[in-house]
């Protein structure tokens, strides 16, 4: 069946928007009442981190839910969040794989104990600095109707912007948000349900930093909760 396409609240045709046809199969396989649904792909599945930034990134088996969400808000490109909550939704596994012959088993995304951790850099991510935290929220609150991925940051009036798709200094003028500061790019180390950012200057210091949390994290993924 076609993929990425809906219908609004009065029948109008619409479209799903970014990843809208991995959204269409995970929707069809819960109406469906299917257990799974797979997503072949060019990636062999999930990883600890980008294994195109960061040498020794492995395969994560499996990931609950709730992990793959926090990796998807942070910026993990291999994720899509309104997928993976439409599969929790549902009850639906969902599995990434590679989509070339032999088909290898991927990540599994689903109902688990297993505390998986990872590292989440998207080299397009910007940090913004705000003078008061009021500023910091209403500019989340207002960036995030515009369909902007933001995520309020705890260290202070800060704010990340996921993806850096968009112009930045155009929507501040729009919405009349105050004057923002770019402070760096955010690198965020996962555990389970856990997230920890911090800030890199640049794109390459992000990078060295992503390796750098990466191998403190060897050993910790795939564990029990």
């Amino acid at each position: 069946m076609p993929g990425g396409q809906a219908a609004d609240r009065r029948g109008r045709p619409t479209r799903l928007g970014p990843y809208g046809a991995e959204l269409s199969a995970v929707l069809v396989a819960g109406a469906l009442g299917a257990d799974r649904c797979e997503i072949h792909a060019d990636v062999d599945g999930v990883c600890t981190a980008d294994p195109g930034l960061v040498r020794g990134a492995r395969l994560l088996p499996e990931l609950s839910y709730e992990t793959a969400t926090l990796m998807a808000r942070y910026g993990a490109r291999v994720l899509h969040r309104p997928c993976v909550r439409a599969a929790e939704e549902y009850g639906v596994a969902l599995v990434r794989r590679r989509n070339r012959a032999p088909y290898p088993a991927g990540t599994r995304i689903g109902a688990t104990t297993v505390r998986a951790a990872a590292v989440v850099l998207d080299t397009e991510s910007r940090v913004l600095g705000y003078r008061t935290h009021a500023q910091a929220d209403h500019a989340h609150g207002v960036l995030g109707t515009e369909g902007v991925d933001t995520v309020r940051l705890t260290g202070g009036p800060q704010l990340a912007v996921i993806g850096g798709r968009r112009d930045l200094d155009r929507l501040h003028r729009v919405d009349d948000l105050p004057e923002a500061e770019i402070l760096g790019v955010p690198v965020t180390e996962i555990t389970g349900t856990r997230a920890t950012t911090r800030i890199a200057r640049d794109p390459e210091e992000a990078v060295r930093l992503a390796r750098r949390l990466h191998d403190a994290l060897v050993g910790q993924a795939d564990v029990p909760a």
